[in-house]
C-alpha cells in the first residue's frame, strides 16, 4: 500500500498558522450566542459563511462574496456541500465535496467531468477535510478514498459530514459514496486522525434502505436527548425528499421511518438539523433544487416526530438580508467571542451610506448609512454635511456619489430647475469637501431647459467615469402626449466621460426611447459583464411614472431602448438608486406623491422583483439620492463626528 503522505495532498496551513490551538473544553449551551450557516454557490464553487443573531435572520458576514474561494483548496477547483461542525477539543471541523460541477465551463479541465463518464454524474473521488480554532486559519487536505484504499472502486463521493463519536473517541465522517459505474449512491462513514487529514479506517456502510432500487444521499445526524441518535437523509423516490432512521448507535443499526418530513413542493435534499439556542426546539433546514430560484426551506420540531413548516429564506419567518442562490449548507453556534472575532476579521458589518436631500435641498448634502440594506440612519444629527454654492439657484438635488477606486469620492448633484449645468464636488472622507464646480455640460444648447438627476459610474475596463443626466431640448426628440403641468418637458438621457474630473468628452445622446425618461441608475451585477440601468418613464398623458430596466454587457455601446415592464407598483415612483447587498439587488426609490421611500429587490439579478417598502425604514424627509458600498470604518467615522459639521478644503 502506498504511503499516507503520498497520496493525501496535505498543507501544513492554510492562510496563516494556528497560533494557540487551546482546547475550548467546559462550553455549555448557555455560553452560545449566534448561529453560523456555511454554503456555497454553483456561480462560484467556493465557500460562504453566515450569521444569525435569532436564528431567522441571517446576514453573509462577508458582504456575499466567498470567504475561501474554491480554487484556492480543491483539485478540482471548486467544492460544494461544505458541513461544518464543532468538535471534542473545541475545533471547528469542515468537510466538503471536492467537486467542480462547471470545471470544463471554467476552463479548469477539458471533459464535462474529471474521469470518464461510465463513472456517472459528477464522478469525484473525494473531500477537502479542513480544521480550526478560530474559524480564520485553517489546516487543509485533500483525501483522495481510492488512492488510500485501491481496491475500492470510488465513482462518486458526496457531502461529507463529521461528528464527534465518544465511543470512539474519534471524529466520524460520514458521506454518500457510488461504487462502481453508475449504480445506486449509498451513506458510508469511516473514521479520521486527530488532525483531521485523512481516513483511518476503510469506509462502511451507515445504513441499508429497505428499497435496493431507490438512491439515498446526503445524510445528517443529529444525537438526541434521550441517549438516540436521528440521521436525516435523502431518499431519491418521486419526489425526493427528506426522511429519517433513529438508532442507539452514532454508526449503525439505524431503523427505517416511512415518510417524508419536509414541506417541500417538488423534490428537496441536503438535511441539516440543528438546535435553537435556549429553547428544546430543533430546525430541519434543507436545500429545495427544484424550485427557481432554488432555496432552502425549513421546519421545526421539538419531538422528531412532528414538524412545522416554518415555509423558505424570504417566504415566512427565515429571512436572508444579503445573499441568494444559497446551496446545501449547515448551521452551528458560536459564542459572543467567536463571532466577535470572525466579525472583526471580515471588517465587522457591510456597510452602506445614502446620500440625499431634504426640502427644497437648499441645505445641501445628507447622509444616512445602514448594515444591512433595509434600515437607514441618517448621520450628522440629520444636519446637512456640505451646502451648495454654485449654481442659478444654489440647490443641491439629486445628489450622486461613486467611490473611485483610489478612494476619492465623487459627488454630482442638480444645481437649479433650469440650470445648464451640473454640481461637481470630491472628498476623501465625506466630511471634508473639495471647492465646488459648475460642469458646463450643456451649455452648448442654448434652448436645453435643464440638467436634473445627474449620475456617476465608473467603467473598470477602460478606466472612465460617465455622468449622464437628464436634459428637454424642444423640438429635438419624437414628441410625447404631456400633461398640461408638464407641458413642454420631453426628457432623454445625455453624457460626458471624464478620467480626472478637469477635462471632459463632448456632450453626447446616451439614452433616446421613445418616451420622455428621467433618473437613469446604472449598477453592475457582480462577478459578471452585464450592467443593469434603472429609468423612469416621465410620460405624463396618460400618466406613467414607472420605473423599468435595460441591460448591456458594454456602456460603449449602450443601452437598448426596449425596456422592462415596470418594477414599481401602482404609485409614482423616481429616484431610483441600485445598490448589490451581497448579491440581493435592491432599487430604493422616492414615492413622491406619497412622501415616503419605497424599495424593491431581486434574488436573480433583476429578472424578478418583489416589493419590499414595507420592511425598508428611511430618515424622515428624505428625497432622491444614491445608496454605495463603503468600508465600516467609513461609517464608523462618520458616527462619531461632531455633529453640524461642514467643511471645505481645496484638493
Amino acid at each position: 500500500m502506498k504511503s499516507i503522505l503520498s497520496i493525501i495532498f496535505l498543507t501544513a496551513t492554510f492562510l496563516f498558522p494556528v497560533i494557540g490551538q487551546t482546547a475550548q473544553m467546559g462550553m455549555t449551551t448557555t455560553d452560545m450566542s449566534t448561529y453560523l450557516l456555511t454554503y456555497f454557490k454553483d456561480d462560484t464553487h467556493g465557500l460562504y459563511f453566515a450569521l444569525s443573531d435569532d436564528g431567522y435572520t441571517f446576514t453573509d458576514i462577508n458582504d456575499g462574496k466567498p470567504v475561501i474561494s474554491g480554487d484556492t483548496i480543491a483539485q478540482q477547483k471548486g467544492i460544494r456541500d461544505p458541513h461544518i461542525t464543532r468538535g471534542k477539543d473545541g475545533a471547528f471541523y469542515l468537510a466538503m465535496t471536492d467537486l467542480h460541477v462547471f470545471g470544463k465551463e471554467a476552463g479548469y479541465r477539458t471533459t464535462q467531468w474529471e474521469r470518464d463518464e461510465k463513472y456517472g454524474w459528477g464522478n469525484n473521488r473525494g473531500f477537502v477535510l479542513m480544521k480550526s480554532f478560530d474559524l480564520i486559519h485553517w489546516t487543509r487536505s485533500n483525501v483522495i478514498i481510492e488512492d488510500l484504499f485501491p481496491n475500492l472502486d470510488v465513482a462518486c463521493a458526496w457531502a461529507p459530514q463529521t461528528i464527534y463519536d465518544p465511543e470512539e473517541d474519534k471524529m466520524m465522517l460520514y458521506f454518500t459514496m457510488r461504487i462502481g459505474g453508475k449504480g445506486k449512491t449509498k451513506l458510508y462513514y469511516a473514521y479520521t486522525d486527530n488532525d483531521f487529514t485523512t481516513l483511518i479506517t476503510r469506509p462502511q456502510l451507515l445504513f441499508n434502505y429497505p428499497d435496493s432500487t431507490v438512491q439515498i444521499l446526503d445524510a445528517d445526524i443529529t444525537p438526541l436527548p434521550d441517549g438516540r441518535f436521528c440521521m436525516m437523509y435523502v431518499a431519491q423516490e418521486n419526489p425526493a425528499g427528506i426522511k429519517m432512521a433513529f438508532s442507539d448507535k452514532i454508526n449503525g443499526g439505524y431503523i427505517y421511518r416511512p415518510g417524508q418530513v419536509d414541506f417541500a413542493p417538488r423534490s428537496c435534499e441536503a438535511p441539516n438539523v440543528w438546535k435553537r439556542i435556549g429553547e428544546d426546539k430543533w430546525v430541519l433546514m434543507y436545500d429545495i433544487f427544484s424550485i427557481r430560484p432554488h432555496n432552502f426551506g425549513f421546519a421545526e420540531t421539538s419531538d422528531f416526530e412532528t414538524f412545522t413548516n416554518l415555509g423558505h429564506f424570504d417566504g415566512g419567518v427565515m429571512q436572508r438580508t444579503n445573499f441568494s442562490v444559497q446551496k446545501h449548507g449547515a448551521v452551528i453556534q458560536l459564542t459572543k467571542e467567536e463571532v466577535a472575532r470572525l466579525t472583526e476579521y471580515y471588517k465587522q458589518k457591510p456597510a452602506y451610506l445614502f446620500s440625499y436631500f431634504t426640502g427644497s435641498s437648499a441645505d445641501g448634502l445628507h447622509l444616512a448609512y445602514s448594515y444591512d440594506g433595509l434600515t437607514w440612519t441618517p448621520l450628522n444629527g440629520g444636519h446637512s454635511f456640505l451646502k451648495p454654492s454654485v449654481g442659478k439657484d444654489q440647490l443641491m438635488r439629486d445628489p450622486s456619489i461613486l467611490q473611485a477606486p483610489d478612494g476619492v469620492f465623487h459627488m454630482v448633484w442638480t444645481s437649479s430647475w433650469t440650470d445648464r449645468i451640473i454640481g461637481y464636488a470630491s472628498s476623501t472622507d465625506l466630511i471634508h469637501w473639495s471647492e465646488q464646480q459648475a460642469i458646463p455640460v450643456m451649455m452648448h444648447e442654448e434652448t436645453a431647459h435643464n440638467c436634473w438627476a445627474p449620475e456617476l459610474f465608473y467603467d473598470e475596463s477602460s478606466k472612465t467615469f460617465y455622468i449622464f443626466w437628464a436634459t428637454t431640448i424642444p423640438g429635438r426628440h419624437k414628441e410625447v402626449s404631456t400633461s398640461e403641468s408638464e407641458k413642454g418637458l420631453n426628457h432623454r438621457i445625455y453624457y460626458v466621460t471624464t478620467k480626472d474630473f478637469r477635462t471632459f468628452s463632448e456632450t453626447a445622446m446616451f439614452f433616446n426611447p421613445d418616451f420622455s425618461v428621467i433618473d437613469a441608475a446604472i449598477v453592475k451585477i457582480p462577478s459578471t459583464r452585464e450592467l443593469l440601468m434603472i429609468v423612469k418613464n416621465e410620460n405624463s398623458n396618460p400618466p406613467e411614472k414607472n420605473l423599468r430596466v435595460t441591460r448591456t454587457t458594454n456602456i460603449e455601446k449602450g443601452f437598448p431602448v426596449n425596456v422592462s415592464a415596470p418594477i414599481t407598483g401602482n404609485y409614482w415612483a423616481e429616484g431610483p438608486a441600485p445598490l448589490f447587498v451581497g448579491d440581493t439587488l435592491y432599487v430604493y426609490f422616492d414615492k413622491y406623491r406619497d412622501h415616503r421611500y419605497g424599495a424593491v429587490r431581486s434574488f436573480d439579478f433583476g429578472k424578478t422583483w418583489e416589493d419590499v417598502s414595507e420592511l425598508v425604514s428611511f430618515p424622515k424627509g428624505i428625497r432622491h439620492g444614491t445608496a454605495f458600498p463603503v468600508k465600516a470604518p467609513v461609517v464608523e467615522q462618520l458616527i462619531n463626528m461632531k455633529h453640524n459639521v461642514v467643511s471645505y478644503m481645496r484638493m
